[in-house]
């Protein structure tokens, strides 16, 4: 509290009471102003003020009141939503603020309802928690927060958190086309997506054990066929899947694997004296494919 200075004062007198009839003498001070410390939560007080000079002290001043802050209300009717499969919002009625303008709030957190953390601060009533885990259960309540203290909690809510999907099943896949430059990729759907639907694919490749690489990113559907085309001969494919859901993407199936057959021709000629010379084919195949020797390629000899 504080008031005007009087000219030749030489100190004030500041009177205090809980009921404006009874007033006591509570502090002597030379200041105009005053703090008074030591106040219970929700207390009533009431002031006047006299002033001393030389003449003696005046008559007490005109009462004011001041209360100090109460704890704030319960936040109420705490509702959760979920924007995503995996972000959790609330929202809760605003509690009466005890007095004080300054009001925030505490969401809590907790996996087994009984022990708790302090998790986000809220300066309004509406809070997103994105830190959640896959295929948990998590409950949540709200606490009020003024400079009086913490003040009261909310009902609770929980959520158990979906599972990514499982890997997409048995993997397969085959060389296709006229010239075997296409592999055609088949799969099974995951055995358990927790009630999303599966929304697209990612398709990796890994050449020569060179490492993986992402072939397609997302097919958008719930389809299990691909056709991976323009397959170079003698290369070593190996091919896993993923399945995708709202929830996010899940782990990678089983690998499959293919290799376009390359095969090399090499023919030598060995002279065999006069106008004759011996033609030797050799084929060497690379590849899933078998292959045997030509019999148009066997052992001939050429008269020149």
């Amino acid at each position: 509290m504080s008031w005007n200075s009087v000219s030749g004062a030489t100190g004030y007198t500041v009177y205090t009471s809980a009921d404006n009839i009874t007033f006591t003498s509570h502090v002597v001070t030379t200041s105009t102003t005053f703090t008074h410390t030591g106040l219970s939560l929700g207390q009533t007080v009431y002031y006047k003020i006299t002033v001393t000079t030389i003449a003696g002290e005046s008559a007490q001043s005109s009462s004011v009141l001041a209360t100090t802050y109460s704890l704030a209300g319960a936040p109420t009717n705490l509702t959760l939503t979920n924007p995503t499969p995996t972000t959790a919002r609330f929202t809760w009625i605003v509690p009466n603020n005890g007095g004080d303008p300054n009001m925030t709030y505490t969401l809590q957190r907790s996996t087994d309802n009984a022990n708790w953390l302090s998790h986000l601060p809220a300066s309004t009533n509406t809070v997103d928690d994105n830190s959640l885990s896959y295929g948990q259960l998590y409950y949540w309540r709200v606490n009020s927060v003024t400079s009086a203290g913490i003040g009261g909690t909310s009902n609770t809510v929980s959520y158990i958190t979906p599972n990514l999907p499982t890997a997409p099943t048995s993997l397969t896949a085959a060389l296709t086309g006229t010239t075997n430059s296409a592999s055609v990729l088949n799969w099974g759907s995951p055995s358990n997506t927790s009630g999303y639907t599966v929304i697209g694919y990612q398709i990796e490749r890994n050449d020569n054990s060179a490492g993986w690489s992402v072939l397609v990113a997302d097919t958008g559907n719930s389809g299990t066929v691909y056709t991976n085309t323009g397959l170079t001969a003698g290369t070593n494919y190996v091919y896993r899947i993923s399945a995708i859901t709202a929830v996010g993407m899940g782990p990678a199936s089983n690998t499959a694997s293919v290799q376009p057959v390359l095969a090399v021709l090499t023919i030598t000629g060995t002279p065999t004296g006069g106008n004759s010379v011996l033609i030797t084919p050799s084929i060497t195949v690379t590849g899933t494919s078998t292959s045997t020797t030509p019999e148009m390629f066997t052992n001939q000899l050429v008269y020149l």
